[in-house]
């Protein structure tokens, strides 16, 4: 199951929004069609709500609709609990939704109506809004539990949004599934998007019921993931969450907390955002995490970042770069997720603790990818390397331009020079795969902040750009996207990583017109394969560079022109995470070896090498041969100890040949130093190398070291 594949579906880009980076196609089609669309569908609802008509019954299925589910403060939630027609006790799968257990979205038709390509999506009737369909687990032999949440539809008490009384009601419903006649005690909870987020916080406060969770595609920080971007404010999908899906609240209770009004209230990172944080660190169930590259805006950032902070000893991270829930209900989705509750939930001896911890699917176009499986994640091969802006070329070089240089573009144009773009082509293979960090010199000639929108793109070797699956099923996005205010632009060293700044959103650092600051901005998570002659491209911009039906940014801030300023001074670069290839790895691991060697550290030298016994190396001379490691590392000690000081190494004409997860390489190494009588040494030897890849990592397996002959002499040869 564990090999290298492909996912490559032959749908051609197609959906709403068909948009470049300037000018957005807008919808796609007449608003006459998309009015007749929705009036038919808005006809389906009433005709079924008027004849009663019920869904189609499901067989081996039972269904107890509007159980009211007490908790400690005396409220009741409405759910609907669905349990297989045979007595018996069932692990159970949970989801608490605000958007209504009886609202079923048709396979998602609504998004259709509007042009929007959800992609195929195959469920019964029964599956709600982002979460489980009963159909297929109960089938599987589980008791499917949909809650209304806390004040919404028909569930008792105040409305709350995203808020840690969430988390409490979700422990109360845990607790109450785990303790009835027809449970096995052990709960396990699934959904995407608020039904992930309300996992992370129900989690954090640590059930004692609670076996398994799978947020899949869920934000953990409010306030960064989706609401304050860099902290610039988003409005779009924050507007129609308040008037749309957060408005059925049940009015004889009301709702406490208007999100749009309330987050114009609270421009910084407050205790009113933290109220709506998970503790991360205090989750400890098994966990089955999704994050995509695709949700650039939304939940890429809070899914990476609840996987790597979380405490659970058994963790898996379930990557993808496609449409959210045509692959949440997708078949290899539910593999995952299947083979993943059977064995916590039901206590199954399957395959779920031999498998990899990370399905890392890598990009190379729309729907086309590479899967690979990794057991790190961030990864531990990457290099991270310095992109350096050039500003009087539009190029990302590989070395420090001297040349000082700015771009001006207009903040707030939607014409002309309204962006600055740098290009870098690819002289090789690369594949980038993280988060990325952009460091900028800039400058507003007009105001005294600014807010900078930053997208990084691929373009093929003809300069053409290389679209991917993106935001709300849009099919012409970007590899990548990043925001930020430059009044936010202090950091956090304790929390910052090389590849992650991580802003404070604390105090405001308003700057004077035309004065030169840094900045960081955070880049999202993507993983893009680059062929050889294609290019990234980078554009900086005062301004959404794409227009979505739900991704809008409130800006007030952008006036006149910005400046971004390269070389001499002003060290601006896009340090990118590059993932070796094959052969690069080897190369690098060539380079560990000289530099520990060099340093006289035998420990860093034997970490190029497999541990154990399964190293063989054999030298000149047959009783110099080692089979195992500490064999190999005793030799190493004997031959150090002949030096005065700490002999140096050189490695010439290295040729390296990759087959899949073997490697072979030959090289001249030449050995110089002074031996303990005072006599210089000098010696060339010949090096043959067989490397091993083993959980992404290559390592020496196999070492001959001979001498190199002079064939017409005779003689050893030597420098």
């Amino acid at each position: 199951m564990f090999t290298e594949s492909t996912v490559n579906q032959t749908r051609e880009p197609g959906g709403w929004p068909e948009n470049s980076i300037d000018d957005g196609d807008g919808i796609s089609m007449s608003k006459f069609i998309i009015a007749m669309r929705l009036a038919g569908f808005i006809l389906r609802r009433i005709t079924r709500k008027i004849f009663k008509t019920s869904l189609p019954k499901i067989p081996g299925l039972n269904q107890w609709k509007d159980v009211g589910i007490p908790m400690r403060d005396g409220i009741r939630l409405l759910a609907n609990i669905y349990l297989p027609d045979e007595p018996g006790n069932y692990p159970v799968i949970m989801s608490m939704t605000p958007y209504g257990k009886d609202q079923q979205p048709e396979r998602y038709e609504i998004f259709k109506i509007f042009g929007i390509d959800v992609g195929t999506i195959d469920t019964s009737d029964l599956a709600i809004f982002e979460g489980p369909d009963p159909a297929f687990w109960v089938k599987r032999g589980y008791a499917v539990i949909h809650a209304n949440a806390r004040g919404m539809w028909n569930s008792e008490g105040m409305a709350y949004v995203f808020d840690k009384q969430n988390g409490l009601d979700y422990y109360d419903l845990i607790e109450w599934a785990a303790g009835q006649p027809w449970s096995n005690g052990k709960v396990g909870l699934n959904g995407v998007s608020y039904l992930a987020w309300s996992q992370w916080m129900a989690a954090s406060l640590q059930p004692p019921h609670l076996t398994a969770i799978c947020p899949w595609e869920g934000f953990t920080d409010m306030y960064r993931d989706a609401v304050y971007h860099g902290g610039i404010r988003e409005i779009g999908l924050i507007g129609q969450l308040t008037s749309k899906r957060f408005s059925h609240y049940n009015r004889k209770y009301g709702l406490i907390d208007d999100l749009l009004k309330t987050s114009a209230r609270h421009p910084l990172d407050d205790e009113y955002w933290q109220n709506k944080c998970p503790d991360l660190t205090k989750i400890t169930v098994p966990a089955l995490v999704c994050a995509s590259w695709s949700d650039q805006g939304l939940h890429t950032r809070g899914s990476f970042e609840g996987y790597k902070q979380i405490g659970s000893e058994h963790k898996w991270l379930y990557t993808h770069g496609r449409r959210k829930w045509e692959t949440y209900y997708g078949n290899d989705a539910l593999e995952w997720q299947e083979t993943f509750f059977n064995c916590f939930l039901k206590g199954e001896n399957n395959d779920m603790h031999s498998r990899p911890t990370v399905r890392l699917e890598v990009r190379t176009a729309y729907y086309t990818s590479l899967i690979r499986y990794t057991d790190q994640w961030p990864l531990s091969q990457i290099v991270h390397q310095k992109l350096f802006l050039h500003a009087p070329g539009g190029d990302l070089l590989d070395t420090f331009p001297q040349q000082e240089g700015y771009v001006r573009y207009a903040a707030m144009g939607k014409k002309g020079a309204n962006r600055a773009a740098f290009t870098h082509v690819f002289k090789e293979d690369t594949e980038l795969t993280g988060g990325m960090n952009l460091h900028l010199w800039v400058s507003a000639e007009d105001s005294n902040d600014m807010d900078l929108f930053v997208v990084v793109k691929k373009l093929d070797s003809q300069g053409k750009e290389v679209y991917f699956s993106g935001y709300n099923g849009g099919s012409r996005d970007v590899v990548a996207k990043g925001w930020l205010r430059v009044s936010h632009r202090e950091l956090d060293p304790s929390r910052s990583t090389v590849e992650m700044p991580y802003h404070r959103h604390k105090h405001l650092l308003k700057i004077t017109p035309n004065e030169i600051v840094p900045v960081q901005v955070e880049i999202w998570p993507s993983s893009t394969f680059f062929e050889k002659g294609s290019a990234l491209q980078l554009i900086v911009m005062g301004q959404e560079p794409i227009e979505y039906n739900t991704l809008k940014h409130e800006n007030r801030m952008n006036r006149g022109f910005h400046r971004v300023y390269s070389g001499g001074r002003f060290a601006s670069y896009l340090l990118i995470p590059r993932h070796p290839t094959d052969e690069s790895a080897i190369r690098a691991l060539a380079d560990r070896f000289v530099a520990a060697f060099n340093a006289g550290d035998i420990d860093g030298m034997m970490k190029n090498y497999v541990p154990g016994k399964e190293l063989f190396v054999f030298d000149v001379v047959p009783r110099d041969q080692h089979a195992g490691a500490d064999t190999y590392r005793r030799d190493w000690e004997e031959f150090f100890a002949v030096f005065k000081g700490t002999p140096k190494i050189s490695i010439s004409e290295l040729a390296i040949t990759v087959e899949g997860n073997l490697g072979f390489s030959h090289s001249i190494q030449r050995v110089t130093g002074i031996d303990k009588q005072g006599h210089p040494v000098d010696r060339l030897v010949r090096v043959t190398d067989g490397y091993r890849k083993i959980a992404g990592t290559w390592l020496i397996a196999l070492e001959h070291i001979s001498v190199p002959v002079d064939l017409k002499t005779g003689r050893i040869a030597t420098h």
